[in-house]
């Protein structure tokens, strides 16, 4: 079972996307459009992994196009506190992505360079989260 807590927050200028469960292909073409979704609206993301028991190829294509779309949008998707089974499977299939992986949410915010990036989540983006949220619940 997959789920995907999406309104998780937004601190200077990123959002944080926390991943739980396990992201497969059987999910992954949903995980893929929010992702998208986030990225038009904040295109710095931060995908939170600590809950992320189990990913795939799918859930890594996923992935690399949710930050195709946020680097198309002037930002970036980050990878945070992944598990070592998750760094295994980044080591073998996920280095073609280029994916940049760090120990924590924080270390992979200050690799973000967002000069006057503060602020809150807008109720717009509030809202997008909130349907997309609901859609990837029934996973």
């Amino acid at each position: 079972m997959f789920s995907m807590d999406l309104g998780s927050r937004r601190c200077a200028g990123y959002v944080v996307v926390a991943l739980h469960g396990e992201l497969d292909v059987t999910g992954a073409a949903d995980v893929a459009a929010a992702l998208v979704t986030v990225a038009r609206r904040e295109p710095w993301i931060i995908a939170d992994l600590a809950g992320l028991e189990f990913v795939d190829c799918g859930g890594l294509a996923a992935l690399a196009l949710g930050r195709e779309h946020a680097r198309h949008a002037g930002g970036d998707l980050v990878l945070a506190a992944p598990h070592e089974r998750i760094l295994r499977i980044l080591a073998i299939i996920g280095t073609a992505h280029g994916f940049s992986a760090h120990a924590s949410v924080e270390e992979a915010a200050a690799t973000f360079a967002l000069p006057g990036a503060a602020g809150v989540l807008t109720q717009q983006l509030a809202d997008a989260l909130a349907f997309a949220d609901i859609g990837l619940q029934r996973l």
